[in-house]
């Protein structure tokens, strides 16, 4: 039986963790609520003289943000554990990444639908997606720009 490299492993740990703190995301933690009970004082800090509808604005701006922050770094892990797991090429590389990100996206604002203090958006979905394709975006034109190329599948013998 064929043993699976360390660093490989490795990049599917780390992908499997980013899920588990993205589903923590979707808890009643970090609810508009609570954001709100962090953020508000910050802001009012910052700046006292701050009105109300501008610390809601900043306060939606920053949870908005956050969705496609979290999804690009799940999208730059997704990436680099399927570029050292297969020999494809970039295009099935950014594909499956994609997916990825769609699967957990869809599954996490799924669970936010059942949570009393959250809620699932499709328009979430869509943000998730959005910041995940920017990052492999980015990830391909790298790659180009420095003349990576694809791995060269190893024959396992």
């Amino acid at each position: 039986m064929r043993q699976i490299p360390r660093h490989i492993l490795w990049a599917w740990l780390f992908v499997a963790l980013w899920v588990l703190v993205i589903m923590s995301f979707a808890s009643d933690s970090f609810s508009a609520t609570r954001t709100s009970g962090l953020l508000t004082p910050l802001l009012r800090w910052l700046d006292p003289e701050m009105s109300w509808e501008r610390i809601r604005e900043i306060h939606a701006l920053t949870r908005k943000m956050a969705h496609a922050v979290e999804y690009a770094v799940l999208a730059i892990l997704g990436f680099r554990a399927f570029r050292i797991t297969l020999a494809v090429p970039l295009l099935h590389v950014a594909l499956l990444t994609l997916g990825i990100v769609l699967a957990v996206a869809g599954l996490d604002e799924l669970r936010q639908s059942w949570i009393p203090t959250r809620s699932g958006s499709l328009a979430d979905v869509a943000l998730d997606c959005a910041g995940g394709a920017l990052a492999v975006i980015a990830l391909i034109l790298v790659h180009r720009r420095l003349g990576v190329r694809s791995p060269v599948a190893s024959s396992g013998a």
